[in-house]
């Protein structure tokens, strides 16, 4: 069962030691000019559900370590990181030198420590699977990983205390998050120690917009395209718009090595002189919300590779009850997705308090999955549901495709399209059983839940095949 305890836990469990895990020496091979294995395990002190194993082997040899949650990636002798070691139990870890078993080594972990409190798990299991989410308001790491059976198999623990809301897994193993607690962007290692920080205060100077504080919202790694490799982060910066203050929302690349800018965009363009930086985003526009001051509240950010070989940044702007293309050499936006904006369609196909919208292109056409929250909808009663839309960018035209229904969620929620694209699995972030659901897709047949009672909320979920397979998600057509 998976549950959290306090954002210190990880180093206490640290402090108060555990039982030594055992190393072993196999006999060496009787061929003198063959190296011999040795093995020796370490613990890794920012995290209690991995181990870090040192293999000595032959020169040019290629080692892997296989447990029951997944074989690591092949590399050459040397430090090899095993993830997805459930606590209170003992693990065999076996190393395979070029793919032949060459020794076993056993570990015990301790019990989780008190305070971790239990989420509930129903439906069919899956070895080897896991997901990742957040949980604000409960005791313990807020960033975790389980396995189906609830089991928690990682964490991911700021060492200052700070809360983040949005962790992203890197395609090099390890993590971006930006703060819920404090203003800042965190990237962290394969073994999930902190490495770097950039908070607004690193941004004057090194951008053409302003930027007041990062948003909490979003992080992505950008896989393609000339930042490939890069990070993007979502801003937040007032001006003073006909005597009233308004919030604007705006984007940072950055380079996760250097932290060195690449690119930046604002809504409000240059502050002070009373114009957004696109016409067609008007001061004086506001959603279904109506809230005025917080005129945008985006909440999502993709990019993407066009056909035509153009960049874009789309970001899900929730106060608008849109989802807006940016175009990335021109600072313009190409078009508004959503009512009132530059697409034709089916009332049906709107959204309202949107999240996090996943895009994937079939046959040449846009096809975008939206968390539709629907806190307020024009005409209807309050309601959520995950939608999959078809857009055809040259007609200008959207069309409802596929909707899963059945639930509610007025603020926060995710949705992502599994491998093969036959299972959907989504965020009911906010109600009084905050919960990760899976059904099949698109006839929305449940299939398994974890309900967190305990946790006041659930922000974003990651799904991957595997602890050691979290590149899927940079898979565009998954």
């Amino acid at each position: 069962m998976s549950s959290r305890a306090s954002l210190w836990w990880g180093a206490a469990l640290l402090l108060t030691g555990c039982p030594a895990d055992r190393s072993l020496d196999p006999v060496p091979d009787p061929d003198p000019e063959e190296s011999p294995l040795a093995v020796t395990v370490r613990e890794n002190p920012h995290n209690p559900f991995s181990r870090i194993l040192d293999v000595s082997a032959a020169a040019g040899s290629t080692i892997t370590v296989r447990h029951d949650m997944g074989t690591t990636p092949p590399q050459p002798p040397g430090e090899v990181l095993v993830l997805g070691l459930a606590a209170g139990e003992s693990h065999a870890l076996t190393v395979l030198v070029d793919g032949e078993e060459a020794a076993v080594v056993e570990v015990q972990l301790d019990p989780l420590p008190e305070g971790w409190r239990q989420c509930s798990v129903e439906g069919e299991q899956r070895t080897q699977e896991i997901v990742c989410t957040n949980g604000l308001g409960a005791e313990g790491p807020n960033y975790f990983c389980a396995d189906r059976s609830g089991t928690p198999v990682w964490s991911l623990t700021h060492p200052d205390g700070d809360i983040m809301l949005t962790v992203r897994s890197l395609p090099d193993g390890g993590f971006a998050a930006v703060g819920y607690s404090r203003s800042m962007l965190a990237i962290f290692d394969a073994q999930g120690a902190l490495v770097d920080e950039l908070t607004p205060l690193d941004l004057v100077g090194e951008t053409r917009f302003e930027h007041g504080w990062i948003d909490m919202h979003e992080v992505i790694a950008i896989t393609e395209g000339a930042w490939q490799g890069a990070v993007a982060i979502l801003t937040v910066t007032g001006d003073e718009i006909e005597g009233r203050q308004v919030i604007a929302s705006g984007v940072v690349v950055v380079d996760p090595g250097t932290m060195e800018v690449l690119w930046d965009w604002s809504a409000h363009g240059t502050l002070g002189d009373g114009v957004p930086i696109d016409p067609s985003m008007d001061y004086s526009r506001t959603g279904l919300l109506d809230d005025a001051e917080d005129w945008q509240h985006a909440n999502a950010l993709l990019h993407r590779v066009r056909d035509d070989g153009g960049e874009e940044v789309l970001l899900s702007l929730r106060g608008q009850d849109w989802i807006v293309a940016v175009d990335v050499e021109t600072d313009t936006v190409r078009w508004r997705l959503g009512r009132e904006g530059d697409f034709s369609g089916d009332a049906a196909a709107w959204f309202y308090q949107q999240h996090a919208p996943e895009l994937r292109v079939v046959d040449g056409r846009v096809r975008m999955l939206v968390f539709d929250n629907g806190s307020a909808r024009l005409d209807a009663d309050a309601a959520s549901r995950v939608i999959e839309l078809e857009l055809n960018e040259d007609t200008m035209a959207v069309e409802l495709l596929h909707e899963v229904d059945g639930f509610f969620s007025p603020f926060y929620g995710d949705a992502d399209l599994l491998p093969g694209g036959d299972r959907l699995q989504y965020v009911v972030g906010l109600s009084t059983e905050p919960r990760i659901a899976e059904v099949s897709w698109p006839d929305g047949e449940a299939l398994w839940t974890m309900t967190c009672p305990d946790v006041q909320l659930l922000y974003r979920v990651s799904f991957f095949p595997s602890i050691y397979e979290r590149a899927w998600w940079y898979d565009i057509d998954r």
